[in-house]
Parts: structure tokens; C-alpha cells; sequence
């Protein structure tokens, strides 16, 4: 994980961020979120975009020219200030809920700044000792009825009832 963001001096600098997903076999995917620590202090207001990346990287052999090419939509951004150490919580649970189901591939994230060039914005890398980025995946076991989901029933004869989640779609 490569975490500064700048565009120091007119040059262009992004951040690229890949991570395996856990087994989500019998679970539902509820929350997924993507902290990032800011390293430096600056006054100026930046805003750094989260974009999904469409190719593959390796993060031991990546180069500005080999680096992925990626979503021109945000999968989110955030507005940092000039407070260093702090805290920033991109939401990536569409991104993750499409890997979980195979609907797109997972090649992880480019981090920019909106404009480019002109800025200076850098955050933890994977490699510090306590403010690196953090990847939180909220789910559920999917089997069973729970009290707090919805459920459509249909009668099944003799078999009994069959019960639909009006959450996940699955039948319990």
C-alpha cells in the first residue's frame, strides 16, 4: 500500500490501496468502510477521491507508468484539512458488494486529489505502526431468520412455509 497523495510541485502523485476480502460464503454484506490516517499538516483544504480500480497491480513491481487504470466515478471522496492524524472514513460497500459477488474483480483503489496538480496531501502507509489504513467489512450470517430483517411467507403445502427475506432475497 502505497499511501501518499500529493501533487507536490506541479507533479502528480496517487495512492493505491489493495486488500483480500475475507469468505463471505453464507453471509450478507451489510458495511464496508476504508479509514485512512492524514500524515502531514497543511492549511490548505483538499479533496482526495477514492476511485474503483479496472486493472491489476502489483505492489512490489508498480510504476507510474504501469499503474492501474481506474473508474472515472468516485466510489467516494472526503474533504481533508490540515489537521495531521486525522481520520478519514471513505464508504466502499458498493465496490466490496460487487467483488463479494463477482460482479466486477477486485484490483483495489486509486487515491487522488481533485485537482491534480498544485496540492499536497499525504496519509499512513500500510507500513506505520499504528495510524495505517484500516478496512472494516460488517456482515451477517445470511441462514436463518432474524428478528430485525423482513420476511414475505409462502405457503408450501405439506412441506410447510417458506420464508423470503425482503432484505437479502434469500429463502429460509
Amino acid at each position: 500500500f502505497y499511501a501518499a497523495n500529493s501533487t507536490h510541485l506541479m507533479k502528480q502523485m496517487r495512492g493505491l490501496l489493495k486488500f483480500t476480502l475475507p469468505s463471505m460464503t453464507g453471509k450478507t454484506l451489510t458495511y464496508s468502510y476504508l479509514t485512512l490516517y492524514k500524515y502531514n499538516s497543511e492549511t490548505t483544504q483538499r479533496t482526495i477521491e477514492l476511485h474503483q480500480n479496472t486493472s491489476n497491480f502489483t505492489e512490489s513491481t508498480v510504476t507510474w507508468n504501469t499503474a492501474p487504470t481506474y473508474e472515472t466515478e468516485m466510489v467516494d471522496y472526503k474533504v481533508v484539512n490540515g489537521v495531521a492524524d486525522t481520520a478519514y472514513i471513505f464508504d466502499i460497500t458498493k465496490s466490496v458488494r460487487e467483488w463479494v459477488e463477482g460482479t466486477s474483480t477486485n484490483y483495489g483503489f486509486t487515491i487522488k486529489d481533485q485537482a491534480d496538480l498544485g496540492a499536497y496531501t499525504r496519509f499512513y502507509s500500510s507500513e506505520h505502526w499504528l495510524e495505517f489504513p484500516v478496512v472494516q467489512i460488517g456482515f451477517i450470517d445470511s441462514a436463518g431468520i432474524k428478528d430485525f430483517w423482513t420476511y414475505s411467507s409462502q405457503d408450501a403445502g405439506e412441506a410447510g412455509t417458506g420464508y423470503v427475506s425482503d432484505y437479502t432475497g434469500m429463502m429460509t
